[in-house]
């Protein structure tokens, strides 16, 4: 009879990939991200209008706007110097302030509600996909990779198991007879 290693063997490494081996690629890249930013730098999440932040010394602020319509985003510094962020090239919903001075910063957009909530990052928008996109990115190939895996697994299965059922009804059938 012929065997079913092959096929389950695939079957099971499929799986392995999916439920295993993606998310520890996923969390292992963010790490990696994360680490590979100058001094793990890379703070930033939801920010209120209005708020404290703070710029690293690579002189670089970035804020996501939840909507198309421009925010009007200035970073303020203690000594009211203003640093308006720009529109960040090839994204309409990204601005960008570069060459500021390290420090802290008051956040103020005028372009939308003083209550809104904001996505804003100490860094630029390539070092942010660097941390944030590429896990999703390496964590999505090695899933699908399993998926794909999985599917060859049950097709071979299935045909090596209808194999295994004509040689048996064959066997069967010649020893009626």
């Amino acid at each position: 009879l012929p065997g079913r290693g092959g096929a389950v063997t695939t079957l099971v490494l499929g799986v392995v990939l999916m439920v295993i081996i993606a998310p520890v690629v996923f969390f292992a890249t963010m790490i990696a991200g994360l680490a590979g930013t100058d001094s793990n730098s890379v703070k930033g999440g939801t920010t209120d209008n209005g708020s404290v932040v703070t710029v690293t010394a690579d002189g670089y602020f970035t804020v996501s706007a939840s909507s198309s319509k421009d925010p009007a985003c200035s970073l303020i510094g203690a000594d009211d110097k203003s640093y308006k962020l720009e529109s960040y090239a090839g994204s309409d919903s990204m601005y960008v302030a570069s060459g500021v001075p390290a420090g802290s910063y008051v956040l103020k957009c005028d372009g939308i509600a003083s209550d809104a909530t904001i996505y804003a990052y100490n860094a630029s928008p390539e070092v942010i996909a660097k941390v944030f996109a590429m896990p999703f990115l390496w964590g999505t190939i090695v899933g699908v990779v399993g998926l794909i895996l999985l599917i060859v697994g049950i097709v071979l299965l299935v045909k090596v198991n209808g194999k295994r059922r004509r040689i048996t009804q064959e066997a069967m059938l010649s020893a009626v007879r």
